[in-house]
């Protein structure tokens, strides 16, 4: 049986190895590559690769075969569940890993469907921090990497059907920032905004954290009056606000 060290050093190796997976030439992946080759063999660091591809394979598969085009997928009953707002949530997740490992035929798939059956007219209530860095970022990261030469994962075809979702998406969550704080609403119903009776209790992370997401949009969209004012003085009145 493995011990808890090894157990962790497992775990720190395939992260390192993700983490070379994603850097790409640049000089954060020489750094990391130097910190992989001094804690695992090459025959070691291609098994590890192999792990995480199986890894991710196992969960995709299984969602897409037991559970897409719904939220997640249960693990026992191999049932389908709407968790978050009903537009196939895994399948956004999904789409930075996919092009990661290069898998450009489902990576492909996966942008073509979105753009096409994805909608956010919807009578749906949903935590506007999970949306945010689930949902917003997900279309974001893979409306960039869609439409760059450089990532070998460009679609041909694509024509920023993922980056409007991203837009419309963003202007249904913008009434929970209004609020006397600027830190927005847990939630927000994409339909009809805040409830009346929505609570009162946030966290500094349930806003500062999103000024990534709605910085990319208000640049990729280049209308600052509408987002990055928003996630403007959201970050500002966080830090403003006094601590008890």
């Amino acid at each position: 049986m493995e011990t808890t060290t090894t157990t962790t050093n497992r775990w720190v190796q395939l992260l390192l190895l993700v983490l070379v997976i994603s850097a790409g030439n640049n000089k954060n992946a020489i750094l990391v590559r130097k910190v992989l080759a001094d804690s695992v063999t090459l025959e070691e660091a291609k098994l590890l690769r192999d792990e995480v591809r199986e890894m991710f394979y196992h969960a995709f598969d299984g969602y897409m075969e037991n559970a897409f085009p719904l939220d997640e997928l249960k693990p026992l009953s191999c049932e389908g569940v709407d968790t978050l707002g009903g537009y196939a949530l895994t399948l956004i997740d999904s789409l930075d890993m996919l092009a990661l490992l290069g898998d450009k035929e489902q990576f492909t798939f996966s942008v073509e469907w979105i753009g096409k059956n994805l909608r956010f007219d919807i009578n749906k209530t949903v935590s506007v921090f999970e949306t945010s860095i689930r949902v917003l970022g997900g279309l974001l990261s893979a409306h960039l990497i869609a439409s760059d030469y450089t990532t070998g994962m460009r679609i041909p075809s694509y024509e920023n059907q993922l980056l409007h979702l991203a837009e419309d998406l963003a202007r249904r969550m913008l009434p929970a920032f209004d609020t006397p704080t600027g830190i927005p609403f847990g939630s927000v119903n994409l339909l009809h905004g805040v409830d009346e009776h929505e609570s009162k209790i946030t966290s500094t992370a349930g806003g500062g954290t999103l000024t990534l997401e709605f910085g990319v949009l208000s640049h990729l969209t280049n209308d600052p009056s509408k987002f990055a004012a928003f996630y403007g003085r959201t970050l500002y009145d966080s830090f403003s606000l006094p601590v008890d």
